[in-house]
């Protein structure tokens, strides 16, 4: 809705009124202000409003013509929907909005909504807190004490909003739709405003009602009237428990570590020894002899693979917990445009640039790795807790200077699923590259091949010996150009260098490599159109359960291609 072109009456000259008032002038929209008392003074209220703000007043017992002159009503909390002035303009068909309206019309970002008789300040307050960790622009907004039309013109896209929205506020939302709403409970009050408990708690479960299937709404399983609302939610309902074990949402428990999906599937000591990272092994086995830690109340060895949900306890002094799990060190994981071609709960696909490390080489470096970390860090799908006990990991690894497909577990599920696929090789794995000659007929490769560590450098030969690994590469010509070819790849062994060792031990080496490639040719096209790495991609993914993974070639690929294809190269 444009309000520019609304006449605007605020009802109310309180704290909700001015703020109303104070917010439309902002936005370089005026607005009259309704008020019953004649004496009102109206220069105290001017003065509270930004400076050179236009304002007019409605002073004495309210007029119904007043609701022919105005297009809408803007409805301090104070004033209930069934006075006479809010009634004029329900029943000329014109928007009452309240200041949780009118502040989100104008608000940028994400809200946590929360509602409920009791606990409301508390846990908006310990919300807030919790954003401040994650957000660097946090507003703590509403019903706590500062209004929301105050911040509201402050807000930006990456603004995280926590709002303490009484059942008041929540009687004039129309459009409200926060990402997250609560309903901490439910219980008698306000019933000469609202008249029945049905009432109330209607009013209560509207914080909700514009929300979709994508966004959450938190509710207390132990109230039967909170619980009762997860069955007519929009949004999806996550429960929270103090008194029950829940087969899905938040069990308060506060003297056991709760194993989550992340951590699942992995070893008990295992989980043990990051959880009590300074602790010696002898040590965590020597507590699991003495039942001092404790896997589901029982005595356990440490060998026991933890499942989601399990009980840990630790019977250990505070000084002691502390000693061992050591000081939480504050990591920083840099972000960057990462183009992500695939995703899900458990993996995560990137298409990695020509020049990025995937993993770390010297503990300085800054790899694909880090940058999936911050990815998830900032998408809010990994907790900077989480770090303690569980680190995503990519899984396949690509040489710096190549370009394309690159796989990570989001969590130990989708590492473990990962690895075992590479291990087992059940993933097709496909490359695009241009190279040397003309190659017109597929073939299949096969041969030894031996690394020189000191040198980084692989060899390849026909024949055996004590340190050669056994390899395999198929490979198929797309485009035969004048003197270069664009093949494809089919690797089916995984070896360091493969590919371009390989392809350069039979005379077709990649255009770009410096390590294997043709100096010549190589100059030729870093002059012609700045071909700086080698001409290598990992294109293509098929896994067994039939889905595939493409990821396009980078500019200096296509680039080369084209060029190689204008049948213009010298040499």
């Amino acid at each position: 809705m444009d309000l520019k072109s609304k006449k605007i009456l605020i009802a109310g000259a309180g704290i909700s009124g001015i703020g109303a008032a104070a917010l439309l002038g902002k936005a370089g929209i005026p607005a009259a202000i309704y008020d019953g008392n004649e004496a009102l003074d109206q220069k105290a209220v001017v003065a509270k409003l930004p400076e050179g703000m236009e304002v007019s007043f409605e002073l004495g017992e309210f007029k119904e013509e007043l609701a022919d002159k105005y297009d809408m009503l803007i409805l301090s909390p104070g004033i209930s929907i069934h006075q006479p002035v809010a009634q004029a303009f329900y029943v000329k068909n014109k928007p009452v909005w309240g200041e949780i309206e009118l502040a989100s019309h104008f608000a940028k970002g994400k809200i946590a909504a929360i509602t409920g008789t009791n606990g409301k300040t508390t846990t908006t307050a310990l919300v807030g807190s919790i954003l401040r960790e994650y957000y660097q622009s946090v507003f703590v907004v509403g019903n706590i004490g500062i209004p929301f039309t105050s911040v509201a013109l402050d807000t930006t896209e990456d603004s995280a909003i926590a709002a303490e929205i009484s059942s008041f506020q929540l009687e004039t939302t129309i459009d409200f739709q926060p990402e997250v709403s609560a309903v901490l409970n439910v219980t008698p009050d306000h019933l000469d405003r609202h008249g029945t408990m049905e009432v109330y708690a209607d009013t209560k479960f509207s914080i909700s009602k514009k929300q979709n299937k994508d966004q959450v709404i938190v509710l207390n399983y132990d109230d039967p009237i909170t619980k009762a609302m997860a069955e007519k939610a929009t949004a999806r309902p996550v429960m929270f428990s103090r008194l029950e074990e829940l087969a899905e949402g938040i069990i308060l428990r506060d003297d056991a570590f709760i194993i989550k999906e992340n951590e699942a599937g992995q070893r008990f000591d295992k989980y043990l020894k990051k959880l009590l990272k300074e602790a010696p092994s002898s040590f965590v086995y020597k507590m699991l002899r003495k039942k001092n830690i404790s896997l589901n109340g029982k005595k356990a060895d440490g060998s026991e693979k933890l499942n989601a949900r399990d009980e840990v306890k630790l019977f250990l002094a505070d000084e002691t917990y502390d000693k061992f799990a050591g000081a939480e060190v504050k990591e920083s994981f840099p972000t960057t445009a990462l183009d992500i071609v695939y995703e899900d709960e458990d993996i995560l696909i990137i298409n990695k640039p020509a020049g990025m490390l995937s993993q770390k080489a010297q503990p300085s470096d800054i790899s694909a790795n880090e940058y999936i970390i911050g990815y998830l860090l900032q998408s809010r799908a990994l907790k900077e807790t989480d770090l303690r006990t569980f680190r995503p990991s990519v899984c396949n690894r690509l040489d710096r200077n190549t370009s394309g497909l690159l796989t990570a577990g989001k969590t130990l599920k989708g590492l473990q699923d990962l690895s075992e696929t590479l291990k087992k090789r059940t993933v097709k794995k496909y490359y695009l590259c241009l190279v040397a000659g003309c190659i017109t007929a597929p073939q299949h490769l096969k041969g030894y091949l031996v690394k020189d560590e000191r040198q980084n450098r692989v060899f390849i030969s026909k024949e055996k010996t004590a340190d050669a690994l056994c390899i395999e590469t198929e490979y198929e010509p797309l485009e035969v150009y004048q003197d270069v070819t664009l093949l494809q790849v089919h690797l089916i062994t995984g070896r360091s260098h493969q590919i371009r060792a390989h392809l350069a031990s039979i005379g077709h080496p990649i255009i770009g490599d410096s390590k294997y490639g043709n100096e010549k040719i190589n100059h030729f096209y870093r002059e012609r159109i700045g071909v700086k790495h080698q001409l290598l991609h990992a294109y293509r993914m098929i896994f067994a359960d039939g889905r595939c993974v493409e990821a396009a070639p980078p500019d200096d690929f296509n680039k080369a291609i084209c060029y190689a294809n204008q049948n213009v190269t010298e040499q």
